[in-house]
């Protein structure tokens, strides 16, 4: 054999090798692929809910402040309508 028969040779088996590797790395990989692929769903239906979450707590923090002013206008008009009766002393300022 020649020198570049050799070297060829050498090339093979050690592309037989290194594909041999591949593959068993791959197997054993494939679990950790697989638990990895099923908490990225988990940490997107998390990320969603979280998002639905701070919506919703901003939604409930708007009506909040919309239904405390209602109540503050409202007993306003009541302190107002006491006071035109005289049934409250009136505000001083």
């Amino acid at each position: 054999m020649e020198h570049q028969e050799l070297l060829q040779a050498i090339e093979k088996i050690m592309d037989e090798k290194v594909e041999a590797m591949d593959k068993k790395m791959d197997e054993k990989l494939k679990p950790i692929k697989a638990q990895l692929e099923m908490l990225a769903i988990k940490q997107e239906v998390t990320k969603n809910h979280v998002e639905e979450l701070t919506f919703q707590v901003t939604a409930l923090r708007h009506d909040n402040k919309k239904e405390f002013k209602k109540l503050n206008d409202e007993m306003e008009t009541v302190i107002t309508v006491l006071e035109g009766r005289n049934l409250i002393p009136q505000k001083i300022g």
